[in-house]
């Protein structure tokens, strides 16, 4: 084997000779791999409840994807909420519940396609309260006079057909509105409760405002009735000072009808004295006290009769003129002098009947020729009910007197006409025949 070993050697030195001085080049291949397409953001997760709007998925990008786009997904959304085809945006309103699912979501241009997920939670409804606007009221009332009403209450927060309600049962005259939760009307009696609740719902939401009602009575002064028996010729006890619990304290005081010949009405106190100067049957006076935005009333009746003993004079018409009446009137009623009650009574009565009221015209000697009558009380009647008293009192010389009632209401009628001396003698009563108004 050794006489080959120099053969070995030779060729290796041959072969490496070869290579000496000569540079040797290995070729490199540039990289033509792409990147491939995708969606971002690649997942995405949504929770949300029956009935209430999700917040809008976030929009896709999409690379290495040039085409027109389309978005699909799957399984199929829930009821209520769509995917746009065009942007993969998952929005709407949920109206089923559904445990957590992934979705898939594809989008694609013909060519070239790219996935991304969305997990899906919606939960069954649950009762939330929130806040409402105003979440607390205050209005007062009186019993008779319609009440301000309340504020319309606001939940933002309930999105769905709100409803209203109220605990416990509002006063007597006052209701809710069920859409709006305005409360209104007017009171018929007091409040015997003063707090309330309003609810609003829409069925999975709700909501609590407070309402403090103060009703309180009709305004009223004391003593609320005083009867006063007077002379002629004499001082009348006093009537009482009248008092308010209601209104405040600056009231000033009137009153109607007209008080007879030598009585007055302290304005400030309520107070009618005096010494009257003619009879008056029996008629009913009624204050008014008012504070500028309140007002109040009482009554006083009040009769007046002559020295005892007297009677009235023989009668005299002399200077006796027509009772007429101006204007346009739809019915005259005139009686003759047989049908008044005695010489003394009056002149000529003529009672006026117009659309929506009554004028009375009294025709009288005056009080220097036919000193026996110094007043009149002439009551307007209705048949089904009701009554307006008003006093005239005899002018000094004869002539025409006329007292109107006004704004009354649709019915049939009558006049009485009461005549009285200055003794408080009941001279004679005249009734006319009956009419109609309206």
């Amino acid at each position: 084997m050794k006489p080959f070993a120099p053969i070995k050697r030779l060729v290796f030195i041959g072969l490496a000779s070869l290579f000496v001085g000569t540079a040797v080049f290995v070729p490199e291949f540039a990289s033509s791999v792409s990147a491939a397409p995708a969606l971002s953001p690649a997942t995405q997760t949504v929770v949300a409840s029956i009935g209430e709007a999700i917040t809008p998925t976030t929009a896709f990008v999409a690379t290495e994807i040039t085409g027109t786009k389309t978005f699909s997904i799957t399984p199929t959304l829930p009821a209520g909420l769509t995917m746009s085809s065009t942007t993969g945006v998952v929005s709407g309103t949920p109206s089923v519940s559904l445990a957590r699912i992934t979705f898939t979501i594809v989008v694609s241009d013909g060519a070239v396609s790219a996935l991304a997920t969305l997990s899906l939670t919606v939960n069954e409804v649950t009762a939330q309260q929130v806040a409402v606007l105003p979440a607390s009221q205050s209005v007062t009332g009186k019993v008779g006079t319609a009440m301000i009403a309340t504020s319309a209450i606001s939940a933002p927060l309930i999105t769905g057909v709100k409803y209203f309600s109220v605990s416990p049962k509002l006063p007597d005259g006052l209701t809710i509105n069920s859409a709006t939760g305005v409360v209104s009307g007017t009171p018929v009696g007091n409040a015997t409760q003063l707090i309330y609740i309003v609810s609003v719902s829409d069925g999975s939401k709700y909501g609590f405002s407070t309402l403090r009602i103060t009703i309180s009575g009709p305004s009223s002064l004391s003593p609320s009735a005083q009867t006063v028996t007077g002379q002629v010729g004499k001082a009348i006890v006093d009537t009482a000072v009248l008092t308010s619990t209601s209104l405040a304290a600056n009231m000033t005081f009137s009153i109607s009808p007209t008080l007879p010949s030598g009585l007055v009405l302290q304005t400030t106190k309520g107070i009618v004295s005096g010494t009257p100067l003619v009879g008056l049957a029996s008629t009913i006076f009624t204050v008014t006290a008012t504070d500028g935005t309140q007002t109040a009333n009482s009554t006083i009746s009040i009769s007046v009769v002559g020295t005892v003993g007297s009677t009235p004079q023989a009668g005299n018409r002399a200077g006796c003129e027509a009772a007429t009446i101006g204007g346009r009137i739809v019915q005259s009623i005139k009686p003759t002098d047989a049908e008044l009650p005695s010489t003394n009574f009056a002149c000529a009565v003529h009672v006026g009947v117009r659309s929506r009221g009554i004028s009375v015209a009294m025709a009288t000697a005056g009080v220097v020729t036919n000193p026996d009558v110094r007043q009149y009380l002439i009551t307007a009647s209705r048949v089904n009910g009701g009554s307006i008293a008003k006093s005239l009192v005899v002018a000094s010389n004869a002539g025409v007197q006329r007292i109107q009632f006004t704004n009354l209401r649709v019915g049939t009628w009558f006049i009485t006409v009461q005549a009285t001396s200055a003794t408080g003698v009941l001279v004679g009563t005249w009734t006319s025949s009956k009419f109609r108004i309206g």
